[in-house]
């Protein structure tokens, strides 16, 4: 089964904690942007990850991101990723995005992740706390 093509979508009830006001983004009672935002990364990398040797995983490279209207507290949004572009070496995934609430479209953009083996990522990571504390 070819990747390019796939799509996943995840919903979730617009709760408080998910609020401008409460994620520090804004002063409105309305669904965050950075909210949105990593709801959509997560449903990405939930859709690569179907299509990865089991020492894969993806980390988040760029995102272009259009914000299009407010959602309040209680309502339901859905995130769709949808797997458009695979590199030649099939080392990033370029995903579109679209989310949607009960009245309609909300947001939409594009969703790039690179392909790295989690155990090698995570020791570089921690590797800079070492370093830091030299």
């Amino acid at each position: 089964m070819s990747a390019i093509g796939q799509e996943k979508i995840i919903k979730q009830i617009v709760t408080e904690e998910m609020l401008a006001s409460n994620v520090r983004s804004g002063e409105a009672r309305v669904l965050g942007t950075p909210v949105l935002i990593a709801l959509c990364e997560r449903c990405a990398s939930e859709l690569a990850s179907g299509f990865l040797a089991k020492e894969q995983s993806t980390v988040g490279i760029h995102v272009d991101f259009h914000h299009l209207a407010p959602t309040p507290l209680g309502m339901e949004v859905s995130c769709v990723a949808k797997i458009t572009r695979i590199s030649e070496n099939g080392k990033i995934y370029t995903f579109s995005l679209q989310c949607f609430d009960a009245v309609g479209e909300i947001a939409n953009g594009t969703h790039k992740r690179a392909v790295v083996n989690l155990e090698r990522f995570q020791q570089r990571a921690d590797q800079k706390n070492s370093a830091d504390a030299k």
